[in-house]
């Protein structure tokens, strides 16, 4: 039987040309009301652009300075040298105006041209390229080279009016009976001056068994000196000069040191100045950089930091660490020279002997307890139960410590009426303690798997009964 299909005929839809003309105006007024939009926002814009007096370039470099935390750069205009563009730090503030040769004028001359043709490009509407030229190099001539180090010769200059030289003298005979003189120098710092004596700090093995003492001033003139003062673990000493032995010229011509701040973060790093003896001859200065600041040396009752350097100097150097600034960061020592190093520049932290050469000039002796500690860090409280407080590494034989029966191990966590949480703590304490106090000490002994409070009563003594060695 023959199937029957069903045949359909699909007619296409007609079109409607009004609606298609009606959508093809809608577009296009759409499109020139966006370019009248796109074109007034772009003539605004332009309306905005620094052209005239401050360049892309110079406002790049004054963010970027700025983020920096250094003074915005200004723009160089037409009318300045190389030395009245702020380029950098080479030069100090007071020869900021001074003219350099012509020939150092290149780098401006060049962007100038640059500036101009910024300018331009913006002036024709056409597409500008900002060109960063923070890292421009800058030509230095040897004069300028020069100037540089002039000037840090001035720095040491003017604070050698605070440096003197010591010398210290013994008188000997030989084996003719000739009588000879043997002399050690090295350099001292004026640091008081107590309307009766000029108060010098220097290294007490320079006048070490010396039967006669004198000092030479920055004008060459010298004085007899006589022992104030002095500390047995630092071998710091005071010694003076008597003002009435001086000259009006003379108490004119020097002046008192003046400390820095070594307790800074940026230490490591920093430039210093090698004055006075580094090279073991009075006089010499040597350039370098701190290297460290973290090496910490224990002496009995206290600690102090060093400071280490890249200066090459003698290994019987004296003197002071500087900053450009002048000021003191640190006093040159030969007691802990670096294994492997001893040629480097040591000094003890001027920020860490303060208190110190305080009681040096005082001509008070400092406390003695006579225990050598550390600290005890929450990693190791946490690890080995041990508590936190002052925790002692040995004593000093003889000392009162040890005589009133504290010993290594001890954790002490008391001091009087002072809670001891560190061995820093601890140094506080002994600073503001005298010799001959009595003090209850607390400590806490292990003992029998435990820590057990134990307090001891002691007697302070002197830096005069202190004893070297330990336990």
């Amino acid at each position: 039987m023959a199937s029957d299909f069903i045949k359909e005929k699909i007619k296409e839809k007609p079109v409607n040309k009004r609606r298609l003309f009606r959508r093809f105006l809608t577009t296009v007024l759409m499109a020139v009301v966006f370019g009248a939009v796109a074109a007034l926002t772009y003539m605004l814009i332009l309306r905005e652009l620094p052209i005239p007096g401050i360049s892309a370039k110079a406002e790049i470099i004054r963010i970027l300075d700025d983020d920096e935390g250094s003074p915005a750069l200004d723009p160089v205009s037409e009318n300045e040298t190389l030395s009245e563009d702020r380029t950098g730090d080479a030069l100090p503030e007071d020869h900021a105006g001074e003219a350099l040769p012509e020939k150092n004028t290149d780098a401006v001359s060049e962007d100038k041209a640059e500036l101009r043709q910024e300018e331009a490009a913006v002036a024709e509407n056409r597409p500008r390229t900002v060109i960063n030229n923070i890292t421009n190099k800058v030509n230095i001539t040897p004069e300028q080279y020069e100037h540089l180090y002039t000037e840090l010769k001035n720095v040491v200059r003017e604070t050698e009016r605070s440096l003197v030289t010591v010398t210290g003298s013994v008188s000997n005979t030989d084996w003719f009976e000739n009588t000879y003189e043997y002399s050690s120098q090295g350099t001292g710092v004026i640091i008081a001056d107590n309307n009766r004596e000029i108060l010098i700090l220097t290294s007490k093995d320079l006048i070490s068994d010396a039967e006669f003492m004198s000092v030479t001033f920055c004008n060459g003139a010298e004085a007899d000196a006589h022992l104030i003062s002095e500390d047995y673990d630092t071998e710091l000493c005071i010694i003076g000069a008597r003002i009435n032995d001086l000259s009006e010229e003379t108490r004119q011509a020097v002046s008192m040191a003046v400390l820095g701040n070594s307790s800074r973060s940026d230490m490591p790093g920093r430039p210093v100045i090698a004055a006075g003896s580094p090279l073991g001859t009075a006089g010499s200065q040597i350039y370098g950089f701190i290297t460290s600041d973290s090496i910490q040396q224990q002496v009995a009752d206290r600690s102090f930091h060093l400071l280490t350097t890249d200066i090459y100097g003698s290994t019987e150097a004296s003197g002071v660490l500087l900053d450009f600034s002048g000021r003191i960061l640190g006093i040159i020592t030969s007691l802990y020279p670096a294994e492997g190093a001893e040629n480097l520049i040591t000094a003890y932290s001027i920020s860490d002997i303060k208190n110190l050469i305080e009681r040096l000039a005082n001509s008070q002796e400092q406390p003695f307890l006579g225990i050598y500690g550390s600290d005890v860090t929450p990693e190791i409280s946490d690890k080995l139960g041990v508590p936190s407080g002052a925790y002692v590494t040995g004593t000093v034989s003889g000392s009162p410590a040890m005589a009133a029966g504290i010993q290594g191990g001890d954790v002490i966590t008391k001091f009087g009426t002072n809670d001891i949480t560190c061995f820093e703590d601890y140094i506080q304490v002994m600073e503001k303690s005298h010799p001959g106090e009595d003090a209850v000490i607390s400590v806490l002994r292990y003992a029998r798997g435990e820590y057990m409070e134990m307090t001891f009563e002691v007697t302070l003594g002197g830096g005069s009964e202190r004893l070297p060695g330990g336990t």
